[in-house]
């Protein structure tokens, strides 16, 4: 085994169901995921110009959560999804 290769091997016992085998581990993994997904768009809104953000919906007091690759909704994007609810 090199040191950047690491398997794994997984079995299910003999008493699961073939549709549930690796829900658990296929749940973890999809989680996983989602958040390297979510963690490359914070990155990539982190190295956004300001005036980009502004453009966007990012209020100025907003743009060092945005450096900072804080996970929020922006309040602007609140408060419009709040007048849609409410029209």
């Amino acid at each position: 085994m090199s040191a950047t290769t690491l398997e794994v091997g997984v079995t299910a016992p003999a008493d699961v169901e073939p549709s549930t085998r690796g829900g658990a581990l296929s749940r973890l993994l999809q989680s996983w995921r989602k958040a390297l997904r979510r963690q490359r768009q914070l990155e990539e809104l982190a190295r956004m110009d300001e005036g980009l953000l502004i453009d966007i919906g990012f209020a100025e007091e907003e743009i060092w959560r945005v450096r900072a690759r804080e996970d929020f909704i922006p309040r602007a994007w609140i408060e419009r999804k709040a007048r849609e609810r409410a029209a």
